[in-house]
């Protein structure tokens, strides 16, 4: 069991000035705070055999005993410049950028770990046996310092030429080492037109569950068709034999497609799709007396994955199975959408063969971003001597509508089922202009 909290504080702050026209000074601090914990807790775990009762042995997860650890960063960022834009004869194009920045983090952790708990109410070191401990802990900082400039120049918005340097500081180095200059220097011109051609692919290649071949999208799934699942034995006698195997009902039931009674690789047939057939997003925008709303919305349509493996077969490593092994086959519940329950890899690849049954349609619309705010009006504003003051809220990935039975539709892909989603962002801002 572990208890992960993580909290993170963001705050920037920028200008930007017109000074005489075409000339511009930009300046912008930022500051990122961060403070994690982690308490992960081992209890020991006793296995007893399931016909006799008697105990086993104790089971293995990971290590046993209590970890705490706590970390904190604080990083600052400064970043300004002075930048100047002028054209001649609508032809020649200048500009000139010249700055100065600089970044400093410090990080520090802590990490403690104490074994043999007489009780699982109280989970805090003391609580812990002192016989079996250890402690860590650590500090670090470094520094950068930049000044760098640019020139540029254009002619015609065709041809162009730009020169660079930059003179960096880290404190990651040693102090005789710790500065230097890094000059460059670039040309190039805009091509209007261009070409591009086709090459054929050549012959057929099949590879694992995918099949490459011209006038299929590239990486075709190239699978058994599931059916169904046997439901009697007299169903199991009347169908197709299924390679060598000992088909049993509540076992995967494939396809014949080419009929000689048989399935084997040759019944294979090109499904799904790899790429989605429609791909789609929009922005929604809307103010309202000093409220504002906007939201980006995106989406795919008719995608499919193959996953398997893991999240997909059960008691791997000890792990139970799913909740939706629940609507397994069973002679009291014949199922038409689980198999029958196996031990781990133990299935004789009666399950776990390339074919439909592990195709899934990934198609999903998600709120990629939602921001809500109010600006306080003039009226109030002009009394501390500000442009603008607006309070929002931001989130990302708030809602997600799809049919996928996975973490996540869009960051899933062709391999296991189980895969990190993406994570929900929650921000609450302070938006100052002077």
């Amino acid at each position: 069991m572990s208890k992960v909290i993580d909290h993170t504080i963001n705050a920037q702050l920028w200008t930007e000035f017109e000074l005489i026209k075409g000339l511009k000074w930009y300046t912008k601090g930022a500051v990122r705070a961060e403070f994690d914990s982690n308490k992960d807790w081992r209890p020991t775990v006793k296995l007893y055999n399931y016909h006799t009762g008697d105990f086993m042995t104790d089971l293995d997860v990971g290590g046993r005993g209590l970890n705490v650890y706590n970390s904190q960063t604080f990083y600052t960022n400064l970043y300004s410049y002075l930048a100047y834009k002028k054209s001649f004869s609508q032809k020649h194009n200048f500009n000139f950028q010249a700055g100065y920045s600089q970044e400093s983090n410090h990080f520090e952790f802590l990490n403690g770990y104490r074994e043999r708990y007489s009780s699982t109410e109280l989970l805090e070191l003391d609580a812990g046996s002192p016989a079996v401990q250890n402690a860590s802990g650590s500090s670090n900082d470094w520094a950068i310092q930049s000044v760098f400039g640019r020139i540029g120049y254009n002619y015609d918005e065709r041809y162009l030429l730009e020169v660079n340097m930059r003179y960096d500081g880290t404190s990651r180095l040693s102090p005789d080492n710790r500065w230097g200059a890094f000059p460059s220097v670039s040309a190039g011109f805009f091509i209007d037109r261009f070409r591009n051609k086709l090459v054929e692919f050549g012959a057929e290649e099949i590879s694992g569950n995918q099949i490459f071949r011209e006038g299929l999208p590239y990486g075709s799934f190239y699978l058994l068709e599931q059916i169904g699942i046997f439901q009697t034995a007299e169903e199991v006698s009347n169908s197709a034999k299924q390679f060598n195997d000992n088909t049993l009902p509540g076992d995967l039931k494939f396809k014949d497609q080419n009929n000689d009674g048989v399935i084997n690789d040759d019944d294979r047939i090109v499904i799904g799709n790899p790429f989605p057939k429609f791909e789609y997003s929009f922005n929604l925008s809307a103010s309202f007396k000093g409220f504002d709303i906007a939201a980006f919305v995106q989406g795919v349509k008719a995608r499919d994955i193959y996953v398997n493996n893991w999240g997909t077969i059960p008691f791997v490593q000890g792990a139970p199975p799913t909740v939706d092994w629940r609507n397994r086959w069973t002679e009291e519940n014949p199922s038409t959408t689980m198999p029958r329950m196996y031990w781990g890899w133990n299935d004789s690849g009666k399950s776990s063969r390339a074919s439909s049954y592990y195709l899934q349609d990934a198609s999903y619309l998600r709120v990629k971003n939602l921001s809500v705010g109010y600006s306080f009006p003039k009226s109030f504003i002009s009394k501390i001597n500000v442009s603008k003051l607006r309070v929002y809220f931001s989130g990302d990935n708030l809602f997600t509508f799809t049919d996928y039975p996975g973490l996540d539709p869009e960051r899933a892909g062709n391999g296991n089922f189980v895969s990190y989603p993406q994570n929900k962002i929650y921000a609450f801002g302070l938006q100052v202009q002077l």
